[in-house]
């Protein structure tokens, strides 16, 4: 297949769903600018097909097309429905990595390497858009699109389903000491970090597709800068559960937690913490700490400061197809 001049990678076609899947990896345009459109036809379902079926499985056969895009590499795919790559955007799996120097420095997601921290937010939004014109720094409302879908999976709370019973959490990672690398085998999910083989609390990866597709670190390791800026009405410090319903809608999780239903390890559920003032406008999401948690925020830096943040502040890089 080519497209505007680009031969793309790809597999065969398969049948999945009642559906023609055709996957294509568009790594090779990601940096060409330009917005790529083009069509699929099938004969699947007509006449120059012929398959024996019995009546009660015709509507099995596959009638429809699904363009299934590959993103950029150690990029997940994020959409409203989680598992339907056709809109949305892509992420990275691993915090941001520096490769290179100078002005043509770029942020990559790769396992190996310490997080960037210690940089300025101009600075960190740079370093996303170096990577091509459709790279940009994460936005507040894509990380709440992960985190609300990291809420709802199963797998990612101790008693095995996504509810505020007594005794559940979610995990979080490395909630204290200085950053570290990540695995590039997701089974190894609790690397450098003692973890139990079964769900533990320690644990740095979450499930965040219905696929399986996980993501590192959006609990602890290192807080993140949103593109975003947010210039709050009113001041709080306190657990998530008991952010008003203003700022919940913002920043918290889709259900309702009371402290009574608390895990007794952490009464939190391990949804984080939030710390917002009036006067500043830099939101930062997941940092470590003792209350750390996938929707905490911080809110008390300026995008415009110049002067360096703490060294557990980093960033994750989008794009947007």
């Amino acid at each position: 297949v080519t497209v505007n001049g680009y031969g793309l990678r790809g597999g065969n076609p398969k049948c999945n769903k009642g559906r023609w899947e055709v996957k294509l990896n568009l790594t090779d345009v990601a940096t060409a600018g330009d917005h790529i459109v083009f069509y699929l036809t099938h004969d699947a379902g007509g006449e120059r097909v012929r398959v024996r079926v019995r009546d009660r499985d015709r509507d099995r056969l596959c009638r429809e097309v699904r363009v299934a895009f590959l993103g950029p590499r150690n990029y997940i795919p994020i959409s409203s429905e989680r598992d339907q790559y056709e809109s949305g955007f892509y992420v990275m799996k691993y915090e941001a990595k520096l490769e290179g120097i100078g002005p043509g420095a770029i942020a990559i997601s790769e396992p190996d390497g310490i997080p960037v921290s210690r940089i300025f937010y101009q600075d960190a939004l740079q370093l996303c858009r170096n990577n091509g014109s459709r790279y940009d720094l994460m936005q507040n409302m894509q990380w709440q699109n992960i985190a609300l879908s990291i809420e709802e999976i199963n797998e990612n709370w101790y008693l095995g389903r996504a509810s505020p019973s007594d005794g559940n959490a979610l995990n979080c990672g490395l909630s204290r000491g200085s950053p570290k690398p990540a695995s590039s085998h997701d089974d190894d999910d609790c690397a450098v970090n003692y973890c139990n083989p079964d769900w533990d609390i320690n644990r740095r990866t979450h499930i965040v597709l219905r696929n399986g597709e996980r993501i590192w670190d959006m609990c602890g390791n290192v807080g993140e800068m949103m593109k975003d800026p947010y210039r709050p009405k009113e001041r709080f410090r306190g657990y998530i559960y008991e952010l008003s319903s203003e700022l919940k809608d913002v920043f918290g999780p889709r259900k309702t937690y009371r402290l009574a239903e608390a895990n007794r390890r952490s009464n939190t559920w391990n949804l984080g913490y939030a710390e917002i003032v009036t006067n500043k406008d830099l939101i930062v999401r997941g940092l470590p700490g003792r209350e750390a948690g996938i929707f905490s925020v911080d809110i008390t830096n300026n995008q415009d400061s110049r002067r360096g943040y703490s060294g557990n502040i980093g960033f994750r890089c989008v794009y947007v197809p």
